[in-house]
């Protein structure tokens, strides 16, 4: 059955296929609330991303790419006029935008809308001004470059993607300090955020793939005849597989991939997973081994954290030392490393444990406030293996 409820100038339409019309129980306001929230949210994946305010508008670029791709239709949320502005001439974002903020003319607002519901362009950028009574159907994907401070605006932000029986994906960006907010959202608003880490290369990689070949389906044969002495020249130079191979790259924009830090988006890091065949009951046992392998590590391991469970941890290292790591590191019957190809579960307490518990006492150590392992830890040696 379908129920239609008014209430002033708006319209609400709810579903059920549960009840029939005479035991439909008389509507309240918090039935209405209720409902409204279940379908609004129900439908749709919530991914949070922890990344840097000064990575986010690159970060975004990747995240368009893999979550909507040239061809489909992305909303950016920001808290104010000049980060919308800045975004929609974001160089990292690499499908037509245009912004909606309160500073724009009403027409002009009109002509923009227009443009984004017939597929002008494939991102909106936007203020709050956007987020209440866009009619905005079928878009892929939300972007939230904040934690909203009250859940009504991410209800009705997330609310503009997963329609039309689509399923929608609403990523929320933050920063390590704003993860209370986050927590905030979900308890109010009874979900779970997935928390995740920035497109990898090869999440980047294959989107980008799959964007170049619908661009080469557009292409006409008339067209292609043009270029086929071209063609055959890059195929003797280079041969046939690294010609096309270029050739794609170029297409979909991907030409140059910058690695990133699945635990904080930060360009040229790679999360490292340590895992532990039994529960760490403190993390300095990770350190303990660390340095029994490579020696000093205090300036190449960065954000050290805790699994899921304490079976092991994962940690950032510099992309340039990766190779030395890779040679040196040898496993063993307790201790495996790997590098990670996304964001494992990790343990809630070590934000307010472990990791805030640390802090380099400039001397190239740690300093121990709570369980953290200092300069003069000494250990024995590994075991056989090798590096994953």
């Amino acid at each position: 059955w379908s129920i239609s409820c008014h209430w002033g100038k708006r319209k609400g339409v709810f579903l059920s296929r549960c009840w029939s019309w005479p035991t439909i129980p008389q509507l309240n306001w918090s039935f209405i609330w209720w409902l409204f929230i279940h379908l609004t949210l129900t439908a749709k994946f919530h991914l949070a991303i922890e990344c840097h305010w000064s990575q986010r508008a690159a970060v975004i670029g990747d995240v368009i790419q893999v979550y909507s791709g040239i061809q489909g239709r992305t909303i950016i949320f920001s808290e104010t006029k000049r980060e919308v502005s800045e975004l929609a001439v974001n160089p990292y974002i690499k499908q037509d935008t245009q912004c909606l903020h309160g500073d724009i003319p009403q027409k002009q607002r009109e002509i923009t809308l227009k443009g984004f519901r017939d597929g002008t362009f494939g991102v909106l950028v936007a203020t709050n001004v956007a987020a209440r009574g866009l009619d905005i159907p079928e878009v892929d994907l939300v972007i939230q470059c904040s934690p909203p401070k009250d859940v009504d605006s991410y209800i009705h932000r997330s609310g503009r993607t997963g329609r039309a029986g689509r399923t929608g994906v609403c990523i929320c960006f933050y920063q390590r300090r704003e993860e209370e907010q986050l927590r905030y959202v979900e308890q109010k608003a009874g979900l779970t955020f997935k928390r995740v880490g920035v497109p990898t290369t090869n999440d980047i990689i294959k989107a980008s793939s799959k964007d170049a070949l619908k661009c080469l389906e557009s292409v006409t044969p008339a067209a292609i005849e043009l270029f086929n002495t071209i063609a055959e020249k890059l195929i003797a130079e280079r041969g046939a597989v690294e010609a096309l191979a270029a050739a794609l790259a170029h297409i979909s924009g991907a030409s140059s991939i910058e690695q990133r830090s699945l635990l904080t988006s930060d360009a040229g890091f790679i999360t490292l997973v340590m895992s532990c065949s039994v529960e760490m009951h403190n993390i300095s046992l990770a350190w303990k081994e660390l340095r029994e392998q490579f020696g000093s590590v205090d300036d190449k391991v960065k954000r050290m954290r805790f699994l899921k469970d304490k079976m092991g941890v994962c940690f950032d290292v510099a992309v340039a030392s990766l190779k030395e790591l890779q040679e040196q590191w040898k496993d063993s019957r307790r201790w495996q490393l790997s590098v990670a190809t996304e964001l494992p579960e990790l343990e809630e307490s070590q934000r307010d444990g472990d990791f805030r518990n640390h802090s380099f006492n400039g001397r190239g150590g740690f300093n121990r406030r709570g369980g953290g392992f200092n300069r003069r830890g000494r250990g024995g040696g590994g075991g056989g293996g090798g590096f994953k």
